[in-house]
């Protein structure tokens, strides 16, 4: 009996997105970052959101414009595949930045 008294609806229409974070190490070399953005990549052609999240050594925490330079370039090398969702502040103790794919309907216009 589908209609019974106090039978909750089913849910329609609200995929589960998957998300998965990836720390950045502020200060790395470039095949490591080279890495991470192929990494992001590939989760968000999957369809996933990404959320960035720098880390820093105690030596490295004056750096914060290093930081901040970090995640701009790292949001400019996925723009074509991804857009800003959400963010911390810049100048915030906890920085992290998530990402999402575009919608489907940006890859066919012109």
């Amino acid at each position: 009996m589908s209609d019974a008294v106090g039978a909750k609806p089913k849910r329609q229409g609200s995929p589960f997105t998957s998300i998965i974070e990836m720390r950045l190490k502020v200060g790395s070399d470039e095949e490591y970052y080279k890495e991470k953005v192929a990494k992001a990549r590939e989760f968000l052609a999957g369809g996933g959101k990404v959320k960035l999240r720098p880390t820093c050594e105690k030596r490295e925490l004056d750096t914060g414009m290093l930081t901040q330079a970090l995640l701009e370039h790292f949001i400019k090398e996925l723009s074509d595949v991804s857009t800003v969702s959400e963010s911390a502040p810049f100048g915030s103790r906890n920085l992290w930045i998530m990402l999402r794919p575009l919608p489907k309907d940006s890859d066919t216009a012109v």
